[in-house]
């Protein structure tokens, strides 16, 4: 194979990477990339986490913003042109 066919084979099957159809779940990826920016950019200004009967879950507070940024990050991925 000499470097043009590689060249063209390569512009080939990126051509038809770019035609294809990615699936993704938007309420999955919008929970966790939520999920990830409460826990690394507000442990420092607010309680995340409480324990009850064994339980973990989220404070009402930090239970706010991750709404909050689910939103922000819903609304991101649902108008993107993807």
């Amino acid at each position: 194979m000499t470097t043009h066919d590689y060249g063209l084979s390569y512009k080939q099957k990126l051509a038809e990477f770019n035609q294809t159809n990615i699936t993704i779940n938007i309420v999955e990826l919008a929970s966790e990339l939520a999920d990830m920016d409460l826990r690394e950019n507000w442990k420092d200004s607010i309680k995340i986490y409480e324990v009850d009967d064994d339980e973990t879950r989220y404070t009402e507070e930090a239970q706010d913003v991750f709404n909050d940024l689910y939103d922000t990050y819903y609304s991101i991925i649902a108008n993107a042109k993807v």
